[in-house]
């Protein structure tokens, strides 16, 4: 029985580090996508 309470913790703790990944991920991308679009209108206010 503890085997399978330390089973199931470990999951919890797989499935949030995934989650808190996929959330890192997602914080970088959107702060990519900003500085894709501040560098597009650097780029055309200097054309």
């Amino acid at each position: 029985h503890r085997l399978q309470l330390e089973e199931q913790l470990r999951q919890q703790l797989d499935n949030q580090r995934r989650i808190e990944e996929m959330h890192a991920l997602d914080k970088k991308s959107n702060s990519d996508e900003k500085f894709n679009k501040l560098h597009e209108a650097y780029t055309k206010l200097r054309e």
